[in-house]
């Protein structure tokens, strides 16, 4: 069996994730960047909206297996009987919980610093 490499592992996501590698690889780098920055300029994180977040995403977790139900070679769920199958709804699951805890608190975080110090596009329009 060949080595996996990252070319051949990048054309082994692309072919099972289809039309949705790329804005899954968007939404990636975007939540890395707005995550990195708002830490970077917080320098600590707050517990409050950390658990809202995590609550949150707990549910999302759940759409996000919705969501990727439609997408799915399979015709339904109830064909799902590999232990593969399984893991994959699992951590589908667990990626769509912290995809959005951290979408969502990061949202938060830049809202509360947008709020505190002001918007510059709106003191543009002003």
């Amino acid at each position: 069996m060949k080595e996996i490499t990252l070319p051949i592992m990048y054309n082994i996501l692309k072919e099972m994730l289809g039309g949705m590698f790329i804005p899954l690889i968007f939404i990636s780098f975007l939540v890395i960047f707005t995550i990195a920055g708002l830490l970077i300029i917080e320098k600590k994180i707050y517990k409050k909206r950390a658990l809202l977040s995590v609550g949150v995403g707990l549910f999302t977790g759940l759409l996000a297996n919705i969501w990727f139900e439609g997408f799915s070679v399979s015709p339904s769920i109830v064909v799902v009987s590999a232990p593969v199958d399984i893991l994959l709804f699992v951590m589908n699951y667990g990626g769509g919980v912290m995809l959005s805890a951290v979408l969502i608190y990061s949202f938060l975080g830049w809202m509360n610093i947008l709020k505190k110090n002001g918007c510059p596009i709106d003191r543009k329009l002003r």
